[in-house]
């Protein structure tokens, strides 16, 4: 009887010992799984920010773009109103001078009454 528990004495040894290893191997992988579940949320709240980053920098740069085509707009309607000012200007000087022309080709025919808008000299 001695005889016969000494190899079931080695089976249970060699079952415990396997199921220690066992044991242990899953506690580690178990600690390689937390470290890399740390690893991922570490990495996903670095993309996060960082798409947050991206996406406020977008904005900021799309309403600079923005407020700057604004002002080029305005810019081209200020740039617009002075060059017909300056055209109705320059056309008030060409009938002036149109005037005054017609007036003094009639001062040298001798029916010279001024000019005909009725502006003096």
């Amino acid at each position: 009887m001695v005889s016969d528990s000494l190899p079931d004495l080695k089976i249970a040894s060699h079952t415990l010992g396997l199921l220690r290893g066992i044991d242990q191997r899953q506690r580690q992988m178990m600690e390689l799984i937390l470290r890399q579940q740390d690893l991922i949320n570490r990495l996903e709240r670095d993309l996060r920010d960082g798409f947050a980053l991206i996406d406020r920098d977008l904005r900021d740069g799309l309403s600079r773009s923005d407020r700057d085509l604004k002002e080029i707009k305005s810019d081209i309607v200020l740039l617009e109103s002075r060059i017909s000012q300056e055209i109705a200007d320059l056309r008030d000087r060409e009938q002036r001078l149109d005037d005054h022309e017609e007036w003094l080709s009639r001062l040298e025919t001798g029916s010279a009454n001024g000019p005909s808008n009725g502006s003096a000299l």
